[in-house]
């Protein structure tokens, strides 16, 4: 009977010593030759135990594959878990970058990044693969993004941002008439206050203005809130939300953007929770009811403002074309799409504009000296979309482009290579993952200018820089200039004072057709928000608690963020 049992095992046994090799030769790492790699690679986990632990320590994915890019240098190996033994190549050389965005015949958005965007907008353009669907899309949402539109619905975003300076003021007037005694709150949070709530009301009220017609009016409910109740006993304020502004933030926080299967983990935070399905199901409903109500309005020849409006008249044109209408879906998840790439990536970058100003108070006077110059009466009338677009500011260009260089809002994008290409002189097959660290290039020139010398991008000529390839000692994966990037907006300033674009390298929204597609809308919000802020406040410097100063605390989820952002406010006239 052994004997038998024996003998019926060892083919069983055998087979399964087959499979195990199929699936260790499967998963194996097989990195691609010549190209600089992490070491330490395991067969099953990859290079993502290392990750791991540094996310554990300072919250953050993108600052462990930055530091890397200095010891390996423009191009490196990385291995994630079940990747078919395929390295992840990332690339933080400008040129190289440039070119991987640039060149569409060759590469494309990587299917991770496409996974992520379908959980919550499957025909969305971030989920898309630019194919005739996605060009279709662009060609019917293109309209909104004209000059001639962002010209239209400027008044409207001016009324978010003065609406947001109230605010401001009105704590302001609060924390200074008023002191905290509390155990929880020390005395160096008094006459400070903390504003990530108040920047993400910001985007939201506006983003949802310009979608709809209608904003989510958080802003102007949290001011009720705040003049009502004033300062709470914990030292924070209050705020009031609607139904429709709370399900949009349950709905896109739950985004799994850092998980490494999104649509599983998607399907399980559904599964589990009650409040996302809820949300989903009041953002939906309300956004479908708006196309069907904005069809029967075009239709009647009264158009809006709106986003919404401006594709619906585009969609009519078609239509009258003999080209069909969009399914209800398509342009639902375009307006997702929208309002997710809005909110987080301007209540981000607004917050980091924020901690500079504060660090840099000659910025501040230099701003406002440029402004009340090229704009001496602003005082007496409303800022316009001229006044930005036309008016020479060179500094506040200045100042907005080296807040998006040093804030790293979006630190990294995803492409995969569509056939056989070439990247900083090594070959790579189709198929492979292209991770383009875009908040590394911002940061190519730090190095030379910190004195950190080798391992680091410097400058040759205006617009030229070399990768000098020497490794650093394992003490450079620390260097506080990654961390603490020096904020200088005269470097985007030629010798005449002129604003020069291409001072970079940076590339804060990417580049090329799947470069972002509402930078136009996201320059003239950050450059309004920018020029109100300077005239009406001087932004102190907070105590070094609340700055961060040992370590920056962020967030990362679609974007980079400051865990908080702490405020310490006065007006002009009280500035020495």
């Amino acid at each position: 009977m052994l004997l038998l049992s024996l003998l019926l095992l060892a083919p069983l046994s055998y087979i399964l010593y087959l499979l195990l090799n199929l699936l260790h030769s499967i998963l194996i790492p097989k990195p691609l030759p010549f190209i600089p790699r992490l070491g330490r690679t395991q067969w099953f986990f990859g290079d993502v135990r290392p990750l791991f632990k540094s996310f554990e320590e300072t919250g953050q994915f993108h600052s462990y594959f930055e530091k890397a890019s200095i010891k390996l240098g423009p191009i490196y190996q990385f291995f994630w878990p079940l990747s078919l033994g395929k390295p992840t190549l990332v690339v933080s050389d400008p040129e190289a970058v440039e070119k991987i965005l640039k060149d569409t015949a060759s590469f494309d958005r990587a299917p991770a990044t496409l996974e992520v965007f379908a959980t919550v907008a499957p025909f969305g353009a971030l989920s898309l693969p630019a194919g005739k669907m996605w060009r279709h899309h662009r060609i019917l949402f293109g309209p909104a993004m004209s000059y001639n539109n962002l010209r239209r619905v400027t008044p409207n975003m001016v009324l978010h941002i003065r609406t947001l300076l109230l605010l401001w003021e009105t704590k302001r007037s609060i924390v200074s008439s008023t002191s905290i005694s509390t155990s929880t709150s020390p005395p160096l949070k008094s006459d400070c206050f903390e504003v990530n709530q108040d920047l993400a009301f910001t985007a939201q009220d506006i983003i949802s203005d310009l979608a709809f017609g209608e904003s989510y009016h958080s802003l102007r409910g949290t001011l009720e809130e705040v003049k009502l109740i004033g300062r709470k006993d914990d030292g924070g304020f209050p705020n009031r939300m609607s139904e429709l502004a709370v399900a949009s933030k349950r709905y896109f926080e739950a985004i799994p953007a850092e998980d490494i299967s999104a649509s599983i983990s998607w399907i399980l935070k559904k599964a589990f929770s009650p409040s996302l399905r809820a949300a989903e199901r009041t953002i939906r409903s309300f956004i479908d009811a708006k196309i069907v109500d904005g069809r029967k309005r075009i239709r009647g020849g009264d158009a809006g403002l709106s986003l919404l409006d401006v594709v619906l008249e585009k969609e009519l044109k078609e239509e009258s074309e003999g080209r069909g209408l969009l399914k209800l879906e398509e342009v639902r998840d375009e307006l997702l799409t929208f309002l997710v790439a809005g909110e987080e990536t301007t209540a981000a970058t607004m917050a980091w504009m924020l901690r500079y100003l504060a660090q840099h108070p000659e910025v501040q006077h230099k701003l406002r000296t440029e402004l009340l110059r090229s704009l001496p009466d602003l005082s007496e009338r409303e800022i316009s979309f001229e006044d930005m677009h036309e008016t020479s500011t060179p500094y506040l260009d200045a100042v907005l482009h080296e807040c998006l260089r040093v804030g790293k809002t979006v630190c990294a994008v995803y492409r995969q290579t569509l056939k056989e290409v070439e990247i900083c002189g090594h070959v790579v097959p189709k198929g492979h993952d292209i991770l383009c660290l875009i908040g590394r290039v911002g940061m190519s020139t730090e190095g030379g200018e910190k004195g950190v010398g080798s391992g680091a991008w410097e400058r040759e000529g205006v617009n030229e820089f070399r990768w000098v390839s020497q490794q650093f000692p394992r003490s450079a994966m620390n260097q506080s200039w990654l961390l603490f990037p020096l904020c200088r907006p005269e470097r985007w300033l030629d010798s005449d004072g002129n604003f020069n674009p291409k001072a970079g390298p940076s590339a804060p929204f990417a580049t090329g057709q799947r470069g972002c597609y509402g930078i136009r809308l996201a320059i003239l919000e950050l450059k309004l928000f920018l020029a109100l802020l300077n005239q009406t406040f001087f932004l102190e410097q907070v105590p070094d608690e609340l700055a961060d100063v040992e370590e920056i605390k962020v967030n990362e989820t679609i974007t980079r963020r400051p865990r908080e952002t702490w405020m310490r406010v006065r007006r002009w006239e009280d500035v020495q």
